[in-house]
């Protein structure tokens, strides 16, 4: 399953500041699991809480504490790329990190 490119990410740069991105990005999750998937235009912008829904969509039976680490490889992977909020447009659709897509 892939999910619709988006065309900027609005996510926070500094998603520790408070525990508001890794639970929206649990309620995301949830939301997929249960089925319920955002609408492209929804997913237009990339959000912590969209992002959790569009892994949870990929990964509907994951354990909370899996649904942790991908928040944290996200966050460690947005650090990385030095992405700034309202980022460039991306392309691409939504993969898994490896050691997750190997399982």
């Amino acid at each position: 399953m892939t999910t619709p490119p988006f065309d900027c990410d609005i996510r926070s740069t500094d998603p520790d500041q408070t525990g508001h991105r890794r639970a929206r990005f649990r309620d995301g999750w949830r939301e997929a699991a249960k089925g319920h998937y955002y609408p492209d235009e929804v997913l237009r912008a990339l959000t912590w809480d969209n992002l959790g829904n569009r892994l949870g969509a990929l990964f509907p039976a994951a354990s909370p504490q899996l649904v942790d680490e991908l928040y944290e490889w996200c966050v460690r992977q947005q650090r990385e790329q030095g992405q700034p909020a309202a980022g460039p447009r991306r392309t691409e659709s939504t993969t898994a990190p490896a050691e997750v897509a190997a399982d």
